[in-house]
């Protein structure tokens, strides 16, 4: 990876909190940026099914960040906003000796 890769998009990290439950007692969960950093991002595969009379888009795609003492929390529970789109993380990995987080995660489509 060339040294400036990781300049040509940003994406937002982020993370569900718990809050505490509305006047009915309903959760209350919300989801809020916990950062946002600049990514190397490469489409993995994509999927396409037909379920109940729609067509769905899957899309499972690769994004590569610094790594930084809030990058290496991040974990499957989180979830990457990019371009709109929200993606489910599916794995997280640290590679080239804590230099870069590999985040692989599922959009929808």
């Amino acid at each position: 990876m060339a040294g400036g890769s990781l300049n040509n998009r940003r994406i937002t990290i982020r993370r569900l909190s718990a809050v505490p439950p509305s006047e009915f007692n309903e959760p209350a969960d919300q989801w809020f940026d916990l950062a946002t950093v600049y990514a190397d991002i490469k489409d993995m595969a994509a999927d396409e099914q037909y379920r109940s009379d729609e067509i769905t888009g899957e899309i499972t795609t690769r994004f590569t960040i610094r790594w930084n003492s809030i990058a290496r929390t991040i974990d499957v529970r989180d979830r990457v906003k990019y371009a709109g789109a929200e993606y489910n993380i599916i794995s997280v990995r640290e590679t080239k000796r804590n230099r870069t987080i590999e985040i692989d995660a599922r959009g929808f489509v």
